[in-house]
């Protein structure tokens, strides 16, 4: 697995990037549903450079990057996956793993959430 550009934004919550050294959240604004479903409400970055794409993941193999957000608090785990046949979103095909959304700051990179 390959991460490129600021690491510190697979971090998808203020918690998990606080654990993460070097690293700082700013609340974007964004209004998430109050039914516990995952919603991303800030950015992990390196730098206030902005919050555009700040970085990519690529997997080997046809595999795609994926982040489990449901669980105990820690510093973001990007693990590889490989995702059921089809086409479309390889985010929507992640397997066992919950509902699973493409990040807003990492291209390649599925947030996935188990509770759901």
């Amino acid at each position: 697995m390959l991460i490129h550009g600021d690491a510190c934004a697979a971090n998808v919550d203020r918690f998990a990037c606080a654990l993460d050294t070097g690293c700082g959240f700013t609340t974007i604004g964004a209004r998430c549903p109050d039914d516990g479903s995952y919603c991303q409400s800030g950015v992990c970055a390196k730098t206030a450079a902005g919050l555009g794409v700040l970085g990519t993941c690529a997997c080997p193999d046809g595999g795609v990057c994926f982040e489990q957000v449901a669980g105990s608090e820690q510093a973001a785990v990007v693990t590889c996956a490989t995702p059921a046949p089809g086409g479309g979103d390889p985010c929507l095909r992640v397997a066992d793993e919950g509902v699973c959304k493409p990040s807003a700051y990492v291209t390649g990179l599925c947030v996935c959430d188990h509770r759901l």
